[in-house]
């Protein structure tokens, strides 16, 4: 297996495929939406995706909060055929580089509980309590970027 290399979407095909990884992962395997998982975020949206072999394997996105001080990590998937290789991992340091270059002070990412130590081995905090979002346990949790 070649290493994984992230990149930027950059045409319609690659967003597209980002977003049928999503729904394959948060649609059909958690359940956690019924038909999108697809929302406003998604226009303004920076879309980074995985590739090993040649195949889109996974994706996350990245967008600014209002002021553009502060951004956001989300709808981070791996096909199920690509778990236990490094593409998760690098796929979240490629989200904390481009938030960094893009001068974010604040990097934010709701986490589901099961993901909580991959994300504090990458150094990331935990910020506040559990909650429910979309029937699965969840937490905020922050990049440290500096």
């Amino acid at each position: 297996m070649n290493k994984p290399i992230i990149k930027l979407a950059l045409n319609e095909k690659e967003v597209q495929e980002a977003f049928a990884i999503r729904r394959e992962i948060f649609i059909n395997e958690q359940k956690m939406f019924k038909e999108t998982d697809r929302d406003k975020y998604d226009d303004i949206a920076q879309h980074l995706i995985c590739i090993i072999n040649g195949d889109i394997a996974g994706t996350v996105r990245i967008f600014p909060t209002k002021g553009g001080r502060s951004w956001i990590g989300g709808r981070l998937a791996l096909k199920k055929k690509y778990r236990g290789t490094s593409g998760g991992m690098l796929l979240v340091k490629a989200a904390m580089e481009l938030a960094k270059k893009k001068e974010c002070r604040h990097f934010y990412a709701t986490i589901q509980r099961q993901n909580i130590s991959f994300f504090k081995r990458l150094g990331w905090k935990q910020v506040g309590s559990l909650f429910i979002y979309k029937g699965l346990k969840h937490v905020i949790m922050e990049a440290m970027l500096i």
